[in-house]
C-alpha cells in the first residue's frame, strides 16, 4: 500500500490527521496517481484529503455499488422525509372544506363530516426506498375548545402511476377514530397519522391523493377542525438515481 507523506485527512465529524511520512495504512487504495482513493478505517467516516480529492469509508451501513451509486444500506442506515400534497382548493360548493381564519389574515381549510378535497399528484423523489411504505399523515389544527374528549376521522384515496404504466386501482386508507384529548386549547396543532401504503418495486411512481373527513364513531368537536396538509413520509436509501428517466443500474 502507497505512503502519503504529510497528507491531512479530514474526517465528517470534525476531527483531523495528519499522516506521517513513515506511515503505511491498511485499506488505503489509490489510483495511480496516488492522488484519490478510497479509505477504510474500524471507524467508518468520510473523509476529504488535503489535495482535495475525496474518498468514502465504507462499512455495514453504506455501499459504493461498481456504478458509483451510494446506496444505504441496513434497516438504521435509511433517512426519512416528508412528500407534500398541497390542500389547494380549487373548487367551492357543497361537501369541499371552507376556507375560513386560522389567526390574524391567515385563513385556511376548515373541514366538515363529508368534505374532501382532490390533492395535486406528485413524484416520488429518486431517493426513495423501493418496497418501503409511504406513511400517509395530515396536520390538524383544533377550532375551540371541548371538555371532554372528541374523535375525527379521516380517508385518503390514492392511486399510482409509473411510467409506461397504467393507473393502480385506488387504495383507501381509513384512519378510524382520532382522539382529540378533552381539555386541549384552541388552535392546537397536532400531526394525525392515516396509515401507511407502498408503491412497490418502482422508479420514481406518481402518487395521486384525494383527502376526505368521515364520520367517527365517538362524538365529534363542537366546530368543525382545520387541516392544511396532507403528507407522506418517505424513507431513503440513496441520494438519487443514476439517470434521469430510469434507474437501470439498480
Amino acid at each position: 500500500m502507497p505512503k502519503i507523506p504529510g497528507q491531512t485527512q479530514l474526517y465528517s465529524d470534525g476531527h483531523s490527521r495528519v499522516i506521517p511520512g513513515s506511515a503505511t495504512y491498511p485499506g488505503l487504495c489509490f489510483t495511480d496517481d496516488y492522488q484519490t482513493g478510497i479509505y477504510q478505517d474500524s471507524q467508518g467516516h468520510m473523509g476529504l484529503s488535503s489535495d482535495g480529492s475525496a474518498w468514502l469509508e465504507l462499512n455495514d451501513d453504506k455501499d459504493l455499488v461498481a456504478h458509483g451509486k451510494l446506496l444505504f444500506e441496513g434497516d438504521n442506515a435509511t433517512y426519512w422525509l416528508d412528500l407534500d400534497f398541497p390542500i389547494s382548493l380549487r373548487i367551492t360548493g357543497a361537501n369541499r372544506p371552507t376556507i375560513d381564519t386560522l389567526v390574524g389574515n391567515i385563513k385556511i381549510p376548515r373541514w366538515a363530516v363529508d368534505d374532501y378535497a382532490d390533492i395535486e399528484g406528485q413524484e416520488l423523489p429518486h431517493s426513495w426506498k423501493r418496497n418501503s411504505d409511504l406513511s400517509w399523515h395530515i396536520h390538524y389544527h383544533t377550532n375551540g375548545s371541548d371538555v371532554d374528549d372528541r374523535y375525527v376521522r379521516f380517508e385518503v384515496e390514492v392511486a399510482i402511476a409509473t411510467n409506461f404504466g397504467t393507473i393502480s386501482a385506488v387504495d383507501t386508507i381509513d384512519s378510524g377514530d382520532i382522539l382529540v384529548p378533552g381539555g386541549t386549547a384552541d388552535r392546537t396543532m397536532r400531526v394525525f397519522g392515516i396509515g401507511t401504503t407502498s408503491p412497490g418495486d418502482v422508479f420514481a411512481p406518481h402518487i395521486f391523493a384525494r383527502l376526505k373527513r368521515v364520520t367517527a364513531t365517538g362524538t365529534a368537536p363542537t366546530s368543525d377542525p382545520f387541516v392544511n396538509m396532507l403528507q407522506a413520509h418517505y424513507e431513503n436509501n440513496a441520494l438519487g438515481s443514476r439517470n434521469s428517466f430510469n434507474d437501470t443500474l439498480n
